[in-house]
């Protein structure tokens, strides 16, 4: 469920930070498993986007 409601999401801003990138379906993958694993912190799914947008840009910066 949060894939498919918040994935066209996360994956157009982890485009618009990395590009065309091949990396970009990496990030948004790392994205929702650390979403996975702190699902259980977090109070409501809608609060998860702002966390997911956070976690993808964490995510998709460069080393």
């Amino acid at each position: 469920m949060l894939v498919r409601r918040h994935g066209p999401l996360i994956r157009m801003y982890v485009m618009r930070i990395l590009g065309a990138k091949s990396e970009v379906d990496d990030v948004v993958q790392e994205t929702f498993i650390t979403a996975w694993a702190k699902l259980p912190n977090l109070e409501r799914t809608l609060l998860w986007s702002g966390h997911g947008v956070g976690a993808a840009y964490s995510w998709g910066q460069p080393a």
